[in-house]
């Protein structure tokens, strides 16, 4: 008789979607941008900006959020950025008001080199121009440095997860928590902490079923030899009973884990963008996948069951066998062999319920030592 597949369901690493960590796509040339306006460009109109103090000017007129992630995110973004980087982004629209040929005459001035004096007015005309009209471009231009700076902290953040968690599954079993580096985000960085103590809530709550199941003695209890000893049925239902009642236990402690876990993230005031609608759309998939998985769990002890049925209802005539178990009638053995093929199908669809729900997060591709394989197609399909 097969052993019960080892029961675990460490999914929610969640949080932060794996997608974070792609490149982000390059940027897409401003719609009327003038040719000429590459590196060459960006540092000449940003040699004379500079000397006029235009991006700090900038930057200290913007309005400090009210929201505390908004501040957090302004803060570490324009710590994370250099004038030098903004120009360089913010060129094609400045294209649209300062030539090249001007941007040389203004770079040169900032220099103090000689320059005629036509060419001085000429080249401030169109500054001055641009000082006056270029505000409602650059709205874009801060979007996609903001959109740029996310992907990259988030990229760090779901790095960050998967370190922490390949230390708590090499320590599995133990109270080792991994300290965690700072991101760069203070509240990706609550975030991180709140998923990886997550991970590992859900690493305690599985490993107490595996050893609830363990010491229940299900496994021994199952083996053809001990059911078909004195009181081998007994224990078998005694073992089967126990490892359910392990099942409870791990789900009510998931239950209490992911409440807390919500409860915290709701403390954190997270933007309510985009990253908590993947929150709140991942904890319901995550309830329901809590809610399948239990089902399913049950299902498997159900079918381990009926074979420890069938094997007291048959239990004058059915022999051992080696270590396997021997029918006297075909119908007999047709009738546990479909049982055991419902166990090991059952088997399999956890494992692959588990694996793939873990790669659609920052769990992708990771081993936690808790012998969850990869999803394989079934025979036929």
């Amino acid at each position: 008789m097969t052993k019960l597949v080892r029961l675990a369901h460490i999914v929610l690493a969640l949080a932060l979607p794996l997608a974070a960590g792609a490149a982000p796509a390059a940027p897409q040339r401003s719609e009327g941008a003038a040719p000429g306006t590459g590196s060459a460009y960006a540092a000449d109109i940003g040699v004379f900006l500079e000397s006029v103090h235009w991006y700090e000017r900038g930057v200290k007129s913007i309005p400090l959020p009210s929201e505390t992630y908004q501040r957090e995110f302004l803060q570490a973004l324009l710590a994370s950025m250099t004038p030098a980087q903004f120009y360089a982004k913010a060129a094609p629209a400045m294209a649209r008001y300062i030539t090249p040929a001007q941007a040389a005459t203004l770079s040169a001035m900032a220099r103090k080199r000689p320059v005629p004096l036509g060419q001085q007015q000429a080249a401030m005309q169109a500054y001055w121009t641009m000082e006056k009209k270029i505000g409602p471009e650059l709205g874009p231009v801060w979007r996609e440095l903001g959109t740029a700076f996310t992907q990259r902290m988030e990229a760090r953040a779901v790095a960050e997860v998967r370190r922490a968690v390949a230390e708590l599954a090499e320590n599995r079993g133990t109270p080792y928590m991994p300290k965690l580096n700072k991101v760069g985000l203070p509240y990706l960085d609550r975030l991180t902490g709140l998923t990886v103590h997550q991970v590992r809530e859900q690493m305690i709550a599985s490993d107490t079923m595996s050893h609830g199941c363990r010491d229940a003695g299900m496994e021994t209890a199952l083996r053809a030899a001990n059911l078909l000893a004195k009181d081998g049925i007994a224990a078998a239902r005694q073992a089967l009973d126990g490892c359910e009642r392990a099942l409870e236990t791990m789900e009510k402690s998931s239950e209490r884990a992911f409440n807390g876990m919500r409860a915290d993230l709701l403390a954190l005031n997270l933007p309510p963008n985009a990253l908590a609608g993947m929150l709140d759309k991942q904890g319901r998939e995550f309830y329901d996948f809590g809610l399948k998985y239990g089902e399913l769990t049950r299902q498997l002890l159900t079918a381990h069951r009926r074979m420890v049925g069938l094997v007291e209802s048959r239990h004058a005539t059915v022999q051992l066998d080696g270590d396997q178990l021997a029918f006297e009638s075909e119908a007999d053995v047709a009738e546990f062999n479909r049982n055991l093929g419902e166990v090991n199908g059952l088997g399999k669809t956890i494992n692959d319920l588990i694996y793939q729900q873990r790669q659609k997060g920052a769990l992708r591709n990771m081993d936690l030592g808790d012998d969850i394989t990869p999803a394989t197609p079934t025979q036929g399909s």
